[in-house]
């Protein structure tokens, strides 16, 4: 099994900021073998998992779990009913989810 490689760092990362002309000056300083991470901005996400846009508020946790608790209090399960079928979805998932693994690697 081969060792991982230790690179150590010569001086501690720094963060720049600014526009993209900016940064580009920064750059233009850099040795050219010198290597980068960049990392831009995202978008903040919303409870649907979707970038939410200005002026749109992000869904509520109710709005988003209410319709799911509903649909279980009508369904007369128990907790422990609902704990049992989801600790079996998850074991079958997981399952097929190995089967996959072990079929790519043959």
């Amino acid at each position: 099994m081969a060792q991982p490689q230790i690179k150590p760092k010569r001086i501690p990362p720094r963060v720049i900021e600014g526009t993209p002309q900016e940064i580009t000056l920064h750059l233009k300083e850099l040795d050219a073998e010198e290597r980068l991470t960049l990392l831009i901005p995202g978008k903040e996400l919303g409870t649907n998992g979707v970038a939410s846009s200005e002026g749109k508020q992000a869904l509520s946790f109710e709005e988003v779990f209410g319709p799911l608790q509903q649909g279980f209090e009508e369904s007369g399960m128990t907790e422990e009913e609902l704990g049992e079928l989801i600790d079996a979805e998850l074991k079958a998932v997981r399952a097929e989810r190995q089967v996959k693994e072990q079929s790519v690697e043959e």
